[in-house]
């Protein structure tokens, strides 16, 4: 997976209007209220308390993928998500054949997107970032097909509440070539709580972390799914095995009967290396 970058706000032009009245007697009328009125510099401008710098924008490419076969999703209906909000903006575009999506977006932003296509699970991801990797020319984009949905939730034995949302991902560490690692041994947690299971190297399912089998260094064991997580604003943490250290923390939005695609990255100037055990006894 690349970094969901570990995700977008519409900037909404905003024209102020001045509406003014004009005295019936064609003089001034004093009706007991001040106001105030713009301040002209000597040069003639006119200042209105607006900020009118431009607005930087940088277009952002990606490719929506199905999230388990890493195939292109053409047709899929991308829509840019205000990722402080959590609400849909009204930009929203088609996937082409290559699965491929075009946006025009404020630079030095985060975003989030839906996908969504029929036979396919309303998917996100959140806290996207418009700066990508060295050598990088699109973001990638995740959607879940239902099949994949309910197969996940059947193997890591929860019971999807159609109110409530699942979060899957996998927790990362950054190496100095800006390559992603796999934090093995981890665990998650989020708030508001919810039901959590973790992908076993020795037989490749999602399981609760007492029954899960552990080997150590395995990119499965890095791998999470939070299930019947409440819709919301949710903070996503994850952890080393026994819970006493956070190695990283995001917020992100969920929504009834969807799916979010959300990997969590280790901070880097806190723990300088991967902070992989040998082992996870």
């Amino acid at each position: 997976m690349k970094r969901v970058h570990s995700g977008l706000v519409l900037i909404l032009a905003l024209g102020l209007v001045w509406m003014g009245c004009d005295s019936d007697d064609g003089g001034s009328k004093d009706n007991g209220v001040t106001q105030d009125v713009p301040q002209q510099d000597p040069g003639g401008t006119t200042d209105t308390g607006v900020d009118t710098t431009p607005v930087e924008k940088v277009t952002f490419k990606a490719q929506v993928q199905d999230n388990l076969s890493k195939q292109p999703m053409a047709g899929a209906q991308v829509t840019v998500m205000d990722n402080d909000t959590g609400e849909a903006t009204a930009m929203t575009t088609t996937a082409d054949a290559e699965g491929m999506v075009t946006f025009e977006l404020e630079k030095g932003k985060l975003y989030g997107f839906r996908s969504v296509l029929v036979d396919c699970k309303d998917t996100y991801v959140w806290n996207v970032s418009l700066e990508l990797p060295e050598g990088e020319e699109y973001e990638t984009i995740w959607l879940l097909s239902e099949m994949g949905f309910v197969s996940a939730a059947a193997l890591a034995g929860f019971t999807p509440d159609p109110t409530k949302s699942i979060i899957a991902g996998a927790l990362y560490w950054v190496n100095d070539a800006g390559a992603e690692e796999y934090v093995s041994c981890g665990t998650i947690k989020t708030d508001p709580e919810a039901e959590y299971r973790y992908f076993s190297t020795t037989t490749g399912y999602p399981a609760p972390l007492a029954t899960v089998q552990t080997t150590g260094a395995g990119k499965a064991e890095g791998r999470y799914v939070a299930g019947n997580v409440p819709a919301g604003h949710v903070e996503l943490s994850g952890y080393n095995k026994d819970g006493s250290v956070k190695w990283a923390s995001e917020m992100l939005w969920t929504k009834a009967d969807s799916v979010a695609i959300s990997n969590l990255y280790v901070d880097r100037t806190q723990f300088t290396t991967n902070p992989s055990p040998a082992t996870c006894d």
